[in-house]
C-alpha cells in the first residue's frame, strides 16, 4: 500500500517516555503526541525544527538540552493532545552534581493550553519571540527560575489570568 502524504503533513509520531540520545523532531513527525510525560536524559538533546507542534498530555522534562528553534513564520507549537485536556509543564529538572550545565534555546515557539508554568532550576534558558497562553488556576507564574540558573528573555509574551515572573536566588 502507498500513502501519500500533503506537503507538510506528517507521519504524527508518538514520543517515548524517556530520550536518552540526541533526537531530532522534523516537520515529518509533526504532529509528534506526548501521551503521558516525556523526559530528555541528561546525556542528550532534543531539538525540534521549525514548524514542528507537539501534543501533550502531561509534561515535557528536560535533564539533558532542548534546542527548540522555530522561525517567525514556522513557529514550534506546544498544545494539550486532547481538546479540553491542559498540559502539564515544561520542566528544566534540577542537575546532579556530576552533570554540566546545558544552555538551552527556545526561540519562536508558542506555549498553550498550559495547566502549570515553565519551571527552571539549576539550568541555563534562553527564551526569544515566545508566547505563552496559560489556562486555569495557577501559581501564576509563566515562568520559575530557581537556585543557580541562567535565564534570557528577549520578546517574551506570557498570557494568562494572573502572570507573572518569578525568581528566587539568582545573581543580581
Amino acid at each position: 500500500t502507498l500513502a501519500c502524504l500533503a506537503p507538510g503533513v506528517g507521519r504524527a509520531l508518538t514520543a517515548p517516555a524517556t530520550i536518552t540520545n540526541d533526537t531530532a523532531w522534523g516537520l515529518a513527525d509533526s504532529p509528534v503526541s506526548i501521551t503521558n510525560s516525556c523526559l530528555v536524559a541528561s546525556n542528550a538533546t532534543l531539538t525540534i525544527e521549525p514548524g514542528v507542534t507537539l501534543k501533550i498530555k502531561g509534561s515535557l522534562n528536560i535533564n539533558g538540552r532542548l534546542l527548540a528553534v522555530g522561525q517567525p513564520a514556522n513557529p514550534i507549537v506546544f498544545d494539550e493532545l486532547n481538546p479540553g485536556e491542559k498540559w502539564g509543564n515544561l520542566n528544566f529538572a534540577q542537575l546532579t552534581a556530576d552533570t554540566i550545565p546545558k544552555t538551552n534555546l527556545l526561540v519562536h515557539a508558542t506555549f498553550t493550553n498550559m495547566s502549570s508554568y515553565i519551571y527552571i532550576s539549576q539550568q541555563t534558558a534562553v527564551f526569544s519571540n515566545c508566547n505563552i497562553h496559560l489556562r486555569g488556576p495557577l501559581w501564576g507564574y509563566g515562568l520559575a527560575a530557581y537556585v543557580n540558573t541562567s535565564v534570557d528573555v528577549i520578546n517574551q509574551r506570557i498570557l494568562g489570568r494572573y502572570t507573572r515572573w518569578e525568581s528566587t536566588n539568582l545573581p543580581v
